[in-house]
């Protein structure tokens, strides 16, 4: 005889060891689900609790990766479109590139469950991506540092001054002990690439002061997007040394450790000042 409450204690216990949880601050966590974006890459959240509030954010994981993928998410397009009925469906909040949700901290449980399905479904509008594709351009960067150097390790994670955990392109370097941390910016408008720019500028402002500067490299994608606007460009060199895909080869030696005096590393035709 199978009985309901022992049938759905073992579900329930086998869905829970499938999570991880780690603290980053007194008041936030980042939760490993047992969720997985349409390419396999397994689902993380940041829940953070303010009062008698939950936030759940998935830490700008989704645009990144439908940008990189090359997703157009203007809203007269039919992608842009689904994704507004999508962010609609899921109540879901865009809140400076993050996807965010709300609750009173009784509800918790539901939230997490219903947010980690969300960013599943909404990271699914790559499919509608153009084909045949060529490697997304974190990808193609990843193949080339590795090519390059000894030492990578794709995806690396990283904690800021306030307890927010982040991830990067890549971790990369002669050795592991002091690697450079790479995160490359894309987009196919303006819009996305103030996106990517906001994201790199607050992901490595928040670790400033526990990376060197020198430590820390933003690489455009200037080879498949518009022209970078100079405001853009300048803003980041504030917190890291910036380079270009097609000028590669200037901060791949300063990624071996020949630091140059600045922080600029692109193509000769590119303008830095608006």
């Amino acid at each position: 005889m199978t009985e309901c409450s022992a049938l759905l204690s073992s579900i329930l216990a086998g869905e829970s060891s499938r999570w991880t949880c780690r603290e980053v601050s007194a008041d936030t966590v980042l939760l490993v689900t047992s969720h997985h974006y349409a390419d396999g890459d397994t689902v993380e959240l940041i829940v953070q609790t303010v009062g008698d509030e939950v936030i759940v954010s998935d830490g700008g994981e989704v645009l990144a990766r439908l940008d990189s993928m090359g997703v157009n998410l203007d809203s007269q397009s039919r992608v842009g479109k689904s994704w507004k009925r999508l962010m609609a469906a899921h109540a879901l909040e865009d809140d400076r590139g993050q996807l965010v949700r709300r609750a009173s901290i009784e509800h918790t449980a539901d939230l997490v469950q219903e947010m980690a399905d969300a960013v599943a479904n909404l990271d699914g509008l790559r499919l509608l991506a153009p084909v045949p594709r060529r490697p997304a351009f974190p990808e193609r960067l990843t193949t080339y540092l590795g090519a390059e150097f000894p030492f990578v390790e794709p995806r690396a994670k990283l904690t800021g001054a306030s307890g927010s955990p982040y991830q990067v392109t890549a971790a990369v370097g002669s050795s592991e002990r002091r690697p450079v941390y790479v995160q490359t910016a894309a987009g196919q408008n303006t819009a996305a690439q103030r996106s990517a720019v906001e994201r790199c500028f607050t992901m490595f402002s928040d670790i400033n002061g526990r990376l060197p500067t020198e430590r820390k490299l933003v690489v455009l994608d200037d080879e498949a997007t518009p022209q970078w606007r100079p405001e853009m460009i300048n803003l980041l060199t504030g917190v890291a040394y910036v380079g270009t895909w097609t000028a590669r080869d200037q901060w791949t030696e300063f990624v071996w450790g020949n630091v140059p005096e600045s922080r600029l590393m692109l193509p000769s035709e590119q303008p830095t000042r608006g």
